[in-house]
């Protein structure tokens, strides 16, 4: 069993998800807690992997001259706002 306090702001998403969904407050924890954890170990942690989103902008780059350009330009304006 798990216990918590939500935040008001936050409960009320929860209740507004809920009743959208056609399910009970307490479906809706468990399948948000499902989803969140499912979604951790899957493609959000590879977002956050830096070798991994390096190694796909790398071959991206080498594969198409105007992603590179763009990119290059993106880079640029970032690294003047430093």
């Amino acid at each position: 069993m798990v216990k918590t306090r939500l935040p008001e702001k936050l409960y009320k998403e929860l209740v507004e998800y809920a009743r959208a969904s056609g399910i009970s407050e307490y479906e809706a924890v468990r399948r948000l807690i499902s989803s969140g954890l499912r979604r951790e170990g899957g493609i959000y942690r590879l977002v956050s992997d830096d070798d991994f989103l390096i190694s796909l902008l790398t071959v991206r780059v080498k594969a198409d001259p105007e992603f590179a350009a763009r990119l290059l330009e993106i880079l640029r304006r970032e690294a003047e706002e430093l």
